[in-house]
Parts: structure tokens; C-alpha cells; sequence
């Protein structure tokens, strides 16, 4: 296929355009500047809402991935000043001829809904990115009906920054997170390593609604629970571990020891070679990075703010509460979501690149920091929620296993078998 990614340069673009170019597709890439483009998509120079007729100018691809803004899910006046310029080019893109047209969108623009996050979910967004995503959707939407255009909207939720050691190692620090406390707000439904699409182990898919043919079921038919609403959240009690039971317990490869009171989940330690050094050991400076600085990547959120820390040389990071639950995907793994999602015109609509299940923010801010190897302890609750978040809120991933399952079922045994990180080592 001719696919034309706008926004190509930005940190999911590059990742998009290497996931569609390993699939054998023509990636053209619309930007402002081709420095830093991976290698191998045809880079279409120029001011995207200055092009009179983009379809043309494009060479007429057969999909268009609208990735293009400005200033991230901050609280900028550019994301309404810029909308009207959005809709104009979507606009000129669907009446040039465009048959099929996915937009990248965000859980932001759903607003405070607390519980599972539903393609039919209303959406009540709260802050000007959100109010402008929303606003965008349904101009959109409206427009690819009205042409009788394909229309898909991928509503992206966190996605973790990390790529190929510290993937695993950060999944397998957060399996042994869970494992351990069984403090989910809603019960399983979703194995945490079947999100990066690992293969799950027997401890994992233990209990009522995890695994199987039901691993992905609606919370309330699984739990007994009533639909989430605006006013209603499935939550429980946070179960913390009581001095001296369970000191240590070995979980999906990975050994950890939650310490009760303000220092929990500090002390982690796997076994797999990457991260077999205790917390203390980090503070002391025996994983020293020798003056490194790690990469600050450029979407802001909770992970810059990690990686902001560790480039500063600090000890703590300042993050929100334990109770703030929030739906999780790798980088890699979103990129796949993303490509497999616009190679193909059977499921359209609002789709969720999403894991499926509320994982607390704290204890994948804990992942990551021992996935990345960095000095740092997280001091939790020192910062309120956002205004207009939601406590615990997470996607539908029915939609993207479905389109996984598919091209999954198309590719060759010998080319499945690549898509298993585990099966190939």
C-alpha cells in the first residue's frame, strides 16, 4: 500500500513509519523536517495546511495516517488556534479522493470517564487538547460519511518508551508487581505480559476472567459490576502486604519485595541479568551510566518526567497518588497496533491501541525506572491528578486483538513465529 504519514517525524511517527516500511509497505512522509526519518520512506517537503489539493501533492496514497500537531496533550491555546487549520487539510484530503483516513486520537479527549474506555463512550473532554481532539472526531467522522471514505480514529492511551531489553524487563518488573500485590481496582482480565504480546504463564492467567477465550470479555459480564458511568468507579481496596508475610516470592522470572508504608514497591530485583541489583545498590552509584545521558523523549507525561530526573541527578521523582490506575502500551508494541490497524479496511471507527486493564501509574513509573536502570526512588502523591482525569480509566483492546488475530492468521508460520519475542530467542 501507499500510505502518507503526516507528522512523520515526531517520536510515534518514526516508530509508525518503520513498523508500516517493515511490512513491505511505501510510507510517504509528510514534515516539516526530514532530519532524523528512518530510512527508506519518500520524504514529501512542505507546510501541510499551505498544499491547495493534498491528495495530489501526495501522490495519491491509499491511506492517509493523520499524525500532525503541535505542543503534545499540553494545556496550549494551539490546539483550538490549529483546529480549524486540521479540519480544512482532512477536509481536502477526503473531497481529493482519499479512500481510507486514520487519525491519531487520545484518551484525553474522553474526558474524566471513570472505568473501561468504549468506542461508544461519550466523549467529554475537559482541557483545550482534548476539547480540540474531540471536536476533530466528529468534523472528521462526519466528513468520511459523508464521502463514504473509510474512517478510523486510533485513540492512543500511555505509551511507555522503552524498546528491545528494557520492553521485557519492564513488563516483567510490572508482572511481578501484580502478582505479588493483586491489587488491580477491577479483577483480571488481561494477563499484564499479554499487553506487549508475550506469551502468558500459568500464574498469570490464574483466577476468575483472565485468560482464555474471555481474557478480553466486558467488565461487567465478568465481574458482576454495573457499567462505569462519569459518577461511578469499580474500585477496591489497595491489598498492602503485612509485615513479614510473603518476604519474597518468585513470579514470572522476576523476584520482588514490596516494603510496606511509603517505601513500597521501591525494592525490586529480577533475575534476568539486566536489573539484578537492588535499589540501594542504584543510590550508591554501582549503576553509575558514566556520564550517559539517557534520551529525553519528546512527548512529555510521565516518563519524560523520569527521564528529566535521572538527566538532572536526582534521587526522587514527584509523581501523583497510588490510587491513579491508567492503561499501559510499550512503544513498539503501539507502533505494531498502529500499522496493523490502517493496512486494513474491515474494522473502522474508533479503535483503542490499548492493553485492556487499569495498571497503577506509580508502579509502571516503578517498571520503567528499573527497566531503565536509573538512581531513583518514586515519591508518590506528591502531585494531585490532572484536572478533568479520570482515577482509574483504560481502553477496549476488542478491536485492535481482533485486527492483530487476522493478520496474525494471513502471515506465513515462519513470519507468525518473528512476531513472538519470546519464541525467537
Amino acid at each position: 500500500m501507499n500510505i502518507l504519514v503526516t507528522g512523520a517525524n515526531g517520536y510515534l511517527g518514526r516508530g509508525i513509519c518503520r513498523a508500516l516500511l517493515e511490512e513491505g509497505h511505501r510510507v510517504i512522509a509528510a514534515d516539516l523536517r526530514s532530519r532524523g526519518l528512518p530510512e527508506g520512506v519518500v520524504y514529501a517537503p512542505g507546510d501541510l495546511f499551505t498544499v491547495a489539493n493534498p491528495y495530489q501533492y501526495y501522490r495519491s496514497p491509499d491511506v492517509c495516517l493523520y499524525l500532525a500537531g503541535q505542543d503534545g496533550f499540553h494545556q496550549s491555546r494551539s490546539h483550538i488556534e490549529n483546529l480549524p487549520k486540521h479540519w480544512q487539510c482532512i477536509q481536502n484530503l477526503l473531497e481529493g479522493g482519499l479512500p481510507q483516513l486514520a487519525v491519531m486520537g487520545s484518551v484525553h479527549e474522553v474526558g474524566p470517564w471513570e472505568g473501561q474506555v468504549r468506542p461508544d463512550t461519550p466523549m467529554q473532554p475537559c482541557h483545550p487538547y482534548g476539547i480540540a481532539k474531540e471536536a476533530l472526531c466528529r468534523l472528521t467522522k462526519s466528513q468520511a460519511k459523508a464521502e463514504d471514505r473509510i474512517f478510523q480514529w486510533l485513540r492512543a492511551y500511555y505509551v511507555v518508551p522503552v524498546q528491545g531489553a528494557e520492553r521485557e524487563t519492564f513488563w516483567e518488573a510490572l508482572a511481578g508487581l501484580f502478582l505479588l500485590e493483586g491489587d488491580c481496582p477491577v479483577p483480571e482480565t488481561v494477563p499484564v505480559r499479554a499487553i506487549a504480546g508475550f506469551p502468558t504463564r500459568p500464574e498469570e492467567t490464574a483466577g476468575p476472567g483472565a485468560g482464555g477465550a474471555g481474557a478480553f470479555a466486558r467488565q461487567e459480564e465478568d465481574n458482576g459490576l454495573p457499567a462505569p458511568g462519569p459518577a461511578e468507579a469499580p474500585f477496591r481496596e489497595a491489598k498492602e502486604t503485612p509485615p513479614g508475610a510473603g518476604a519474597a516470592r518468585r513470579t514470572a522470572r522476576i523476584r520482588c519485595r514490596v516494603i510496606p508504608g511509603p517505601e513500597r514497591g521501591a525494592r525490586i530485583r529480577g533475575s534476568a541479568g539486566r536489573a539484578a541489583l537492588w535499589q540501594e545498590d542504584w543510590m550508591a552509584g554501582s549503576l553509575s551510566r558514566a556520564g550517559r545521558r539517557p534520551i529525553l523523549h519528546p512527548t512529555g507525561g510521565i516518563f519524560a518526567a523520569i527521564d528529566a530526573a535521572a538527566a538532572r541527578g536526582e534521587k526522587t521523582v514527584n509523581l501523583c497518588g497510588e490510587d491513579r490506575y491508567a492503561d499501559f502500551v510499550d512503544y513498539e508494541r503501539f507502533c505494531e497496533m498502529a500499522a496493523a490497524a490502517i493496512t486494513q479496511r474491515e474494522v473502522t471507527g474508533i479503535i483503542d491501541l490499548a492493553g485492556g486493564r487499569p495498571v497503577r501509574i506509580t508502579d509502571a513509573a516503578r517498571a520503567y525506572i528499573l527497566a531503565k536502570r536509573y538512581p531513583l526512588e518514586v515519591k508518590a502523591g506528591a502531585y494531585p491528578g490532572r484536572p478533568g482525569e479520570a482515577r482509574c480509566s483504560y481502553g477496549d483492546p476488542e478491536k485492535i486483538q481482533r485486527i492483530l488475530a487476522a493478520r496474525k492468521a494471513k502471515r506465513s508460520p515462519a513470519a507468525a513465529a518473528l512476531d513472538d519475542p519470546v519464541a525467537v530467542r
